[in-house]
């Protein structure tokens, strides 16, 4: 398989898993307005730690449990941008015409760090760190990325690791 079919194949994936936490999201969403309040109550029948329904108890445990698959959502798509991050730094070494000098690879990186700044409307530290960040997790830390791809852990937990 080559490096080009793997990167596809888990761009796909981490897309996939991307689409799931969006789609978790919604159900809760489309619960929570089934019951007449936009955040609305469990379904379920929540009981606050008495053991009564309490309505505010209900709000508090929806909110919370979105709130869990807005991180899920968030944890993946940091994912798919760290391997869509290391595909684009990888595809733009690939189209550079060999035997470059210093000066021309230090423009080229240059050149790919502000592509993805503007991309994603950052700066270019913020897609320098990306970059560094990406091609860390693609390469050395695999466990790290497949934790953030499942979203068992933060883009925060997986910069610190």
């Amino acid at each position: 398989m080559t490096s080009r079919t793997a990167w596809s194949a888990e761009s796909r994936d981490s897309l996939a898993a991307l689409a799931e936490s969006a789609a978790a999201f919604a159900v809760s969403v489309a619960a929570a307005a089934e019951h007449g309040n936009p955040l609305g109550p469990d379904p379920s029948g929540s009981t606050d730690p008495s053991g009564s329904t309490d309505p505010l108890f209900e709000v508090a445990d929806v909110c919370l449990d979105a709130l869990t698959e807005v991180a899920r959502f968030e944890a993946r798509a940091a994912a798919l941008k760290v391997l869509l991050t290391a595909g684009f730094v990888h595809a733009a070494g690939a189209l550079a015409p060999p035997g470059r000098s210093a000066q021309e690879r230090s423009a080229q990186a240059m050149a790919v760090i502000a592509e993805i700044a503007c991309a994603l409307t950052v700066s270019e530290g913020t897609a320098a760190a990306l970059v560094s960040e990406s091609q860390a997790l693609t390469t050395a830390l695999p466990r790290t990325l497949a934790a953030l791809q499942a979203g068992t852990i933060s883009w925060q937990h997986a910069r610190i690791v």
